[in-house]
């Protein structure tokens, strides 16, 4: 079977050290066309640079104020991974009475519940070095862990209208609310930094990377309206980011190292681009403004990721 383009480059970078070739130090010399754009915003740095790239894909090095961006990670790590937001964990574990981030605080060992459906219960396979009450517990259902550990098996949240994977629809009944600053970011960057009017931010997909973690390259098509942007948040460790073109076997592919609050923007043509993440660095830019914080663990070795999008017609 023939391995398409984009999987070759991802192999690339999932087994060598090969560095991307795009980086916000050297974008100029690859980009189609630079601008620096002066704003008045809470949100925004006074002087944001935008890259250009083919079908009208944005690269944004860390347009944020650090105030924001902090404000952002905090919301993310100490609320909006956790229920009453849908998890990668909540149909593996019932977790919807738990405050997670209070366990963490605390140090308390967390006594829990695993659902019987053995789809999701994969993600829990037994450590055969666990102490004996630990391996009782899970014989008998029961998942006694760490709130660290735990915190760090969550993949993704989702926030505002739900996205259901088997379904490969929007679920309108179930929605979360978007947080207002994220929401406020997301339509600035729309209307003053993307010439785009009227983004609703209605749906968002928090991913949480550790070092091994990846997602492979695929497309987001399942939006009613794609004029709108794809607007996609990077904290925490550097990225390789991929970007292809619409059909998988185009072996016209950019790579850039996507770093701690840097933003790209799927938008136009790029909308229906090919694009993933094959390898986490262990490189944190952005390691000293969260020095201090109660929720550095939870940033300092890993990744956040936030895919904001619109998604219905208006």
């Amino acid at each position: 079977m023939a391995v398409h383009p984009l999987r070759d480059v991802e192999k690339l970078f999932i087994h060598t050290n090969a560095a991307p070739e795009i980086t916000r130090h050297n974008a100029e010399k690859y980009c189609l066309a630079m601008q620096k754009v002066s704003l008045k915003s809470s949100i925004l740095n006074d002087t944001v640079t935008i890259y250009r790239f083919e079908g009208d894909f944005l690269f944004i090095p860390s347009p944020l104020k650090v105030s924001a961006k902090k404000a952002v990670v905090k919301d993310v790590l100490t609320r909006l991974l956790y229920p009453p937001y849908r998890n990668s964990l909540d149909r593996s574990l019932k977790i919807d009475h738990l405050n997670i981030y209070q366990a963490y605080q605390e140090g308390t060992t967390l006594t829990i519940p695993i659902y019987e459906d053995p789809t999701t219960n994969i993600k829990l396979r037994q450590d055969p070095y666990a102490p004996q009450s630990v391996k009782d517990a899970f014989a008998q259902g029961i998942a006694l862990i760490e709130p660290l550990e735990l915190i760090k098996k969550i993949r993704w949240s989702s926030l505002g209208i739900y996205y259901d994977w088997e379904k490969k629809a929007y679920d309108g009944s179930v929605s979360n609310p978007i947080p207002k600053l994220l929401a406020e970011a997301c339509q600035e960057i729309s209307s003053k930094l993307c010439q785009v009017d009227s983004f609703f931010p209605e749906t968002a997909m928090v991913n949480y990377y550790q070092q091994k973690d990846r997602i492979m390259a695929h497309t987001d098509r399942n939006e009613e309206d794609m004029t709108k942007p794809l607007i996609s948040f990077s904290f925490g460790c550097s990225a390789v980011f991929i970007v292809g073109k619409k059909e998988k076997e185009d072996a016209n592919i950019s790579t850039f190292l996507l770093e701690d609050g840097d933003i790209a923007v799927l938008l136009n043509d790029s909308r229906e681009y090919f694009h993933g993440v094959p390898k986490i660095l262990p490189d944190n830019a952005g390691e000293e403004d969260y020095r201090g914080e109660e929720y550095h663990p939870l940033i300092a070795g890993s990744r956040i990721n936030i895919s904001v999008r619109q998604a219905f017609r208006h």
